[in-house]
Parts: C-alpha cells; sequence; structure tokens
C-alpha cells in the first residue's frame, strides 16, 4: 500500500515516516505543488535575507524614539494585555518586531487563527506586505500608508515590512 500525502513540515514529516515504519507501509509518496516550492523559496530567501529573530534578548522595552523592540497587538492595532492572552475569543494577534535581524525596519507578523477574515490595524508608516500565506506562492502588492488596516485572511500568517527594509522575497 502506499499513503499519498503533502508533507511541509519536518515534524509532520516525521511523524508520518515513524508510523509507516511501524505499520510496515511499503511505500510513502510525499509531493510538493510547484506552488507551494515558490512559496517556501520566497520564504526562504526572507529569512536568510532577513534573520528577523537576531540572536540577542528581545525585552519589550522602548528605544530613545520610543520604538519597542518587539510588541506583541491586538487586531485593533492596541498591545495586548495579560487578560489578552487568557482571551480563547480572540485569535487574532500581531508581533511588531521594531528591531529585527538584518531588516532596516520594523516588520510586523499577523496571524489570523479564526475562520474569519478580519481587518488588522496597521501602525503609522509606509508598510508592504512580503508574504501572505492565503496566497498560493505567498506574494500579495499590498502597500499602504498607516495608520491604516490590513485585510488579514481567515486562517492566514502574514509578514508586512516598513518602508526601507532591505529584505528580499526571491
Amino acid at each position: 500500500p502506499a499513503i499519498n500525502i503533502r508533507v511541509l513540515a519536518y515534524d509532520s514529516g516525521r511523524a508520518i515516516f515513524r508510523a509507516a515504519k511501524r505499520l510496515e507501509v511499503g511505500a510513502v509518496i510525499c509531493e510538493i505543488a510547484r506552488s507551494e516550492i515558490a512559496y517556501t523559496a520566497r520564504l526562504v530567501a526572507l529569512r536568510r535575507s532577513g534573520l528577523p529573530f537576531a540572536l540577542r534578548w528581545y525585552d519589550g522595552g522602548a528605544d530613545p524614539r520610543g520604538l519597542s523592540d518587539l510588541a506583541w497587538l491586538r487586531a485593533d492595532g492596541r498591545e495586548l494585555s495579560p487578560e489578552d492572552w487568557q482571551n480563547p475569543d480572540e485569535p487574532v494577534l500581531g508581533c511588531l518586531i521594531g528591531k529585527p535581524g538584518r531588516a532596516k525596519a520594523p516588520l510586523l507578523l499577523l496571524v489570523n487563527g479564526s475562520a474569519q477574515d478580519c481587518d488588522f490595524a496597521v501602525p503609522g508608516g509606509v508598510w508592504q506586505c512580503l508574504v501572505d500565506s492565503s496566497d498560493t506562492i505567498g506574494a500579495s502588492r499590498w502597500h499602504d500608508q498607516g495608520p491604516t488596516t490590513f485585510p488579514l485572511a481567515a486562517r492566514s500568517v502574514v509578514l508586512l515590512g516598513a518602508a526601507g527594509h532591505g529584505l528580499k522575497t526571491a
């Protein structure tokens, strides 16, 4: 027997092959679509050029200009409170990385774990979408000047870069 699967994550792949070995499955075929290859290449290029999280401690502290090195945000743009972290009814959050690794400007990671689309409040400045998991190749032409909102698709992850970020996406 053969199992036809799609695997992107190492842990998932390892679990599948361990189960196949235990069950003495004859063959396991793993495939990845061309669009997923382009999406993965986009992520690898960003990771290599930007190292979004540098090898340093992020404490949430602000620099002399008032920019936090790391801040967790709600969909309305306000910082998450301790109570927000405990709220299972709010599956949307953002991570504003004020001092990303090699990037020359802040990055904003948006996560929507909800089955519903939502608008995420983006802080002031000029922003460009670098990766959008709701697109088959992870690309987006979205850019805007904040404060504005980003149309965050259901069950998606998006990375926005502030103007001058200097990151490569291909």
